[in-house]
C-alpha cells in the first residue's frame, strides 16, 4: 500500500536547467513539491567529460565501451580542468547553440553531452515520472525542441517545456496568494544566476476563485552573473578563477568592485529596464487598489545572496523593499511543479492564470519580403501577409529578430518549401501570401495565394527540418553508451525485484513458524533450498551477474518456492508451549481451589 501511494503521490518531476546545476523537484500527495537530489544529497552539477578520448575516438566495441568512461558532475570538474576539451562544465549555456564563450569540447557536441548528462540523471530515478523542464524565457522554439528530444533520447518521459518565469509567477501564487487576496501586488523578480541575470515583473491579483498575474515586461542578459565577476577578479587580480570565486564570496565588494565593473553595469541595465516597462505597465493600467509602484522586489538564483546586489537592486529600481522569499535554488523547480498543479487543479489555493508575452519579435520572411507575426513584450497576430511575393520565390522563413537571440542560437526556426506557388499568377501590389501560424509557436498551420481579400487559393509545401545548432561528433559512442546505461537501470530495477521478493517470503515465513512455536530446522531442507539459494545470492551481491532473462526466471522460480514453502508450513503441526502448558496449571489450581472453598461452605 505504501508504494502505491507513493507512486500516485510522485507523478511530475520540475528539472530547472541552469547553466551550473540541474535543479529538480517532484509532486508528492501532501501537494507540496520536494526537491530531489543526487546521491550525495546535493544538486545535480551540469558537467559531463570523457575520462579517455582515445576509448571514445576508437570505439567500435562493447569492450572499448565499457573502457570509455563518462564522468558527470564534480568527477567530471576534476577532469576538464587539466583537458577542458574533453567535454563541457556550463553545458546549459552552449546547449543548442552553433557557437559560444562556452563551447569547448572536441569530444562531445553540446546535444551528445546533454543526452549523456540527461541519461545519468534518469538512471537515478526509482520511478517513472512527467518530467517538465523550466528553460530561460529568451530560449527560442529550436532551443526547446533540442532539449526534449535529448531527454526523450535519454529515456525521459518529458511532458512540457516551461518558461522559467512563469513557473517562478506560479510558485509566488501558491505561497503568497493572500497578499493579493484584497488588492493587486506589484512584483519585480530577480534572478541572479552564474551566466546571466534575468528581472520581470507581474502584477498579481485576484477575482473570486481565481488568481492573475499580468506580466509587465521582461529584460535579460548572458553577460552579466557571478561567472563574469568572478572572472573579471581572476583577471585583474591575475588569480585562478577558484581562488577568484573565494575573493568574491569572502571579501568585501569596496575591495574588488573595479575588478568587475563591466558585468555590473550590465546587470544595473537588466533590472533598471525591466522596473522601467512595470512603472511605464503601472501608469497605463491604473486599477481601483493598485499602489501604482513597484511593491516589493523578489530576489533569487544561485548568486544571489551576494550582499551587495542589494543595494544595486534598490538604486536601479527605487524600491527598498527587497525580500528573499524564496530558497535561491528552489524557486524554479518548485514552481514548476506548482504550475503544474494548477493546471490540474490539485492545490487548495486560487488557480493561478499567467498573462504570457512572447520574450522575442518574430517575423516571416519570403522572398524578400517580411511581416512582423509576434513584437517582444506584446502579442503574436496571425494571419501574416506578404505583399508581392515573386512567384520564384521557393522558400518561407518564420525566424527571431537577433536583437532578442541568445549567444550562438540561430535566428530562423521553421522553413516551408513552396510545392505550388511557382503556379501563382497575377502577382501585383494587392497580391499576398496569407501565413496561418499556432500562436504563440513558430510553427505554421496554413498558407493561402490571394489575388485580393476575397479571392484566395490553397499553398502547398514540405516542411524542412531546420539543421541541428551543432552537428554530431561520436553519435555511435554516446547512443550506445545511453543504451547500455538503460540496461543497467532496468537489470537494477529488476534485481531490486527479485530482493525484495526474497525478503517478503522470508519474513512471511518466519512469521508462520512463529505462530506454530517452530523454527527453521522444522522445514525440510529441499522444500527450502530455493529460497536459501537466492538469499546467499543477495547477500554476496551475486544477483547482479544475472541477465535479465536469468532475473525474470529467478521471480517465477521464488513465486513457486513461495507457494510450496507456505504450504509445507501449514501441514507442520505446532508444538505447545510451556507458556500454554503453566497456563493451564493455573488454571487448574484455581479450579480446586474454588471447589475447595465451595466444600468448606457446604460442610458450616
Amino acid at each position: 500500500m505504501s508504494f502505491l501511494l507513493f507512486s500516485i503521490g510522485v507523478q511530475y518531476l520540475g528539472i530547472d536547467l541552469g547553466s551550473e546545476y540541474l535543479k529538480m523537484a517532484e509532486s508528492t500527495i501532501l501537494g507540496e513539491p520536494k526537491m530531489k537530489f543526487n546521491p550525495n544529497g546535493k544538486n545535480f552539477r551540469g558537467a559531463v567529460a570523457a575520462r579517455k578520448i582515445k576509448f571514445v575516438n576508437e570505439y567500435n566495441s562493447t569492450e572499448y565501451l565499457s573502457s570509455a568512461e563518462v564522468r558527470f558532475g564534480n568527477a567530471a570538474l576534476k577532469t576538464l580542468k587539466a583537458h577542458p576539451e574533453f567535454g563541457h562544465e556550463y553545458l546549459a549555456r552552449a546547449f543548442g547553440r552553433s557557437n559560444s564563450t562556452f563551447h569547448s569540447s572536441s569530444v562531445f557536441s553540446p546535444y551528445e553531452s546533454m543526452k549523456l548528462l540527461l541519461q545519468d540523471v534518469s538512471n537515478t530515478f526509482t520511478y517513472e515520472p512527467d518530467v517538465i523542464f523550466a528553460v530561460p524565457f529568451y530560449w527560442t522554439s529550436i532551443m526547446r525542441q533540442e532539449i526534449a528530444s535529448a531527454a526523450n533520447n535519454a529515456g525521459m518521459k518529458v511532458l512540457h517545456i516551461v518558461d522559467d518565469k512563469d513557473a517562478v509567477a506560479s510558485h509566488y501564487g501558491a505561497i503568497n496568494y493572500q497578499k493579493y487576496n484584497a488588492n493587486p501586488r506589484n512584483v519585480l523578480f530577480v534572478d541572479i544566476g552564474s551566466t546571466s541575470v534575468k528581472a520581470y515583473g507581474y502584477v498579481f491579483s485576484n477575482r473570486g476563485n481565481y488568481s492573475f498575474a499580468n506580466e509587465t515586461g521582461t529584460s535579460w542578459s548572458e553577460t552579466t552573473g557571478s561567472y563574469y565577476f568572478t572572472k573579471g577578479i581572476s583577471a585583474a587580480r591575475k588569480i585562478s578563477m577558484k581562488k577568484a570565486t573565494a575573493f568574491f564570496a569572502e571579501k568585501q565588494p569596496s575591495q574588488y568592485f573595479d575588478n568587475i565593473s563591466e558585468p555590473v553595469h550590465e546587470m544595473i541595465n537588466v533590472v533598471s529596464q525591466a522596473a522601467e516597462q512595470m512603472k511605464n505597465y503601472l501608469q497605463q493600467h491604473k486599477g481601483s487598489g493598485n499602489s501604482g509602484e513597484i511593491d516589493e522586489i523578489q530576489v533569487f538564483g544561485g548568486s544571489s545572496r551576494i550582499s551587495f546586489f542589494n543595494k544595486l537592486i534598490t538604486k536601479a529600481t527605487g524600491c527598498k523593499n527587497v525580500l528573499h522569499e524564496f530558497n535561491p535554488n528552489e524557486a524554479i523547480a518548485k514552481g514548476i511543479i506548482y504550475l503544474r498543479q494548477m493546471i490540474d487543479g490539485s492545490l487548495t489555493c486560487p488557480t493561478l492564470h499567467v498573462d504570457q508575452h512572447p520574450s522575442s519579435s518574430i517575423f516571416v520572411e519570403s522572398g524578400g519580403k517580411t511581416d512582423l507575426y509576434c513584437r517582444s513584450g506584446s502579442s503574436c497576430s496571425s494571419p501574416v501577409r506578404l505583399y508581392n511575393v515573386p512567384n520564384t520565390t521557393e522558400f518561407l522563413y518564420v525566424a527571431v529578430t537577433s536583437d532578442d537571440l541568445p549567444e550562438g542560437a540561430a535566428n530562423v526556426q521553421y522553413i516551408i518549401r513552396y510545392s505550388n506557388y511557382s503556379n501563382a499568377t497575377d502577382i501585383s501590389d494587392k497580391s499576398f501570401i496569407e501565413v496561418h501560424l499556432k500562436v504563440p509557436s513558430t510553427e505554421v498551420q496554413g498558407l493561402r495565394y490571394c489575388t485580393n481579400n476575397t479571392h484566395c487559393v490553397p499553398i502547398y509545401g514540405t516542411v524542412i527540418p531546420v539543421s541541428p545548432s551543432q552537428q554530431p561528433l561520436h553519435s555511435n559512442f554516446t547512443d550506445a553508451f545511453i543504451e547500455s546505461k538503460k540496461f543497467v537501470k532496468v537489470q537494477r530495477s529488476e534485481v531490486l525485484k527479485v530482493e525484495t521478493m526474497v525478503n517478503q517470503i522470508y519474513s512471511d515465513i518466519q512469521k508462520k513458524l512463529s505462530e506454530k512455536g517452530l523454527n527453521e530446522e522444522s522445514v525440510p531442507v529441499e522444500v527450502f533450498s530455493t529460497l536459501k539459494k537466492y538469499m546467499k545470492m543477495v547477500e554476496e551481491g551475486s544477483l547482479n551477474n544475472l541477465s535479465l532473462e536469468q532475473l525474470k526466471d529467478a521471480q517465477t522460480d521464488l513465486k513457486i518456492n513461495s507457494k510450496h514453502l507456505l504450504e509445507a508450513v501449514e501441514k507442520l503441526k505446532g508444538k505447545k508451549s510451556k507458556k500454554s502448558d503453566k497456563s493451564k496449571q493455573q488454571t487448574d489450581d484455581i479450579f480446586n481451589d474454588l471447589k475447595n472453598d465451595l466444600d468448606d461452605e457446604k460442610d458450616l
